[in-house]
């Protein structure tokens, strides 16, 4: 009589055998629940499914087109019943959306105002192993400048510092060491209309007494931050924006009470990420004024990429202010310009006017007084 192969067994539903109770190699079955349990070289138990089982999780779903009629779960992501799957694939940057009543498509997405739609910016991403001598490395799009693309060091995002992009070559400073994860991530299209701003610090240490912090710091990276996402720090203790200092220009720190020889200067610049395509937000900027010359310009853009602009005009001085809006456009060879909403709080400030000039429409403003601070936001058609 042939012998016998008897593996642990249980008839209870559900039961499960504990770590302790199989050997590696050893099976242990559950016929209630039609599950062959083994121990993996983890410690962890595992098992394999009786095939009706199997069958019936997946029993009526199809990815042809037809309605399923039972739910599968596939890596923790569930399609519950009675949904229309889509019979062929999509377009690039498509998502699948649903009707509301169990029928799913591809569909394009695309950007409202300040958005980007598939059509309009992509990201691509290389990823290399560090050699330990290799400093270039090639892309796989065109990044506009080094603040297009996003660095990676075994997940550790790098500052622009310490590498450099000209064209499809990413350069590095310093070449990854040896086996380094490297991840390069590309804005391409109409990235150029993204500014990104990577987190920095700067350090001076005084050796004169001075109330201006620009330029190089100790470590000979050039000062540079977003205005309002600064922080200024003298020997440690943190300094209050308008108070202790102003940081208006985004190349300067001007501290109200002198720095003195062997103080230290700490000047924090936050990331930040915008859109600053004129077709997408208002775009803001000063112009300061110190004479009456006429026609001065405080605004220009390529007549070639714009016909229409709209501008909000602010010119302010002491004590006074006066607010206006511009519409202006052009043919190529004459421009035309309405003015309205115009208002001031004593009198009028100067005037604006606008010309073709080289290529460029040009927004020209002629104040009636000396030191004239000009504030405007356009939009551009």
């Amino acid at each position: 009589m042939a012998n016998q192969v008897l593996l642990k067994k249980s008839s209870v539903a559900a039961k499960v055998p504990l770590t302790g109770d199989l050997a590696y190699g050893e099976l242990a079955l559950n016929y209630n629940d039609g599950k062959l349990y083994y121990k993996d070289s983890s410690n962890n138990i595992k098992y394999f499914l009786e095939n009706s089982q199997v069958s019936s999780t997946l029993d009526d779903v199809t990815t042809n087109g037809n309605t399923t009629t039972n739910s599968i779960t596939v890596g923790g992501l569930s399609i519950g019943s009675a949904y229309t799957l889509p019979t062929s694939d999509g377009s690039y940057g498509q998502v699948i959306t649903t009707d509301g009543s169990g029928n799913l498509s591809f569909t394009t997405i695309s950007g409202g105002a300040g958005g980007n739609s598939a059509s309009e910016l992509s990201i691509t991403s290389n990823t290399f192993t560090g050699t330990g001598s290799t400093t270039n490395y090639t892309l796989s799009q065109v990044a506009a400048s080094d603040t297009h693309v996003i660095v990676s060091l075994n997940g550790v995002v790098q500052d622009p510092t310490e590498y450099s992009v000209a064209g499809t070559t990413l350069s590095f400073t310093t070449a990854p060491a040896l086996n380094d994860n490297v991840e390069l991530r590309t804005f391409s299209r109409d990235t150029a209309n993204i500014t990104l701003r990577d987190y920095a610090k700067f350090v001076y240490t005084i050796t004169t007494t001075t109330s201006s912090i620009t330029g190089a710091d100790d470590n000979s990276v050039t000062l540079a931050y977003e205005v309002g996402f600064v922080d200024v720090y003298q020997n440690g203790i943190r300094l209050v924006n308008g108070d202790d200092y102003t940081a208006t220009n985004g190349t300067s720190i001007t501290l109200t009470t002198a720095a003195l020889s062997g103080d230290t200067i700490e000047v924090i610049s936050y990331g930040r990420a915008y859109i600053n395509d004129p077709r997408y937000v208002w775009q803001p900027s000063t112009v300061a004024l110190t004479t009456t010359t006429s026609n001065q310009v405080i605004s220009t853009f390529v007549a070639s990429d714009y016909d229409t602009a709209k501008y909000i005009c602010q010119a302010k001085i002491t004590g006074e202010i006066h607010a206006t809006e511009i519409m202006i456009m052009h043919d190529g060879t004459d421009v035309f310009t309405t003015e309205y909403g115009t208002m001031w709080s004593n009198a009028s400030l100067g005037t604006f006017s606008a010309d073709l000039s080289g290529g460029n429409i040009r927004l020209l403003f002629t104040p009636a007084n000396v030191n004239t601070t000009v504030k405007i936001k356009r939009v551009l058609i």
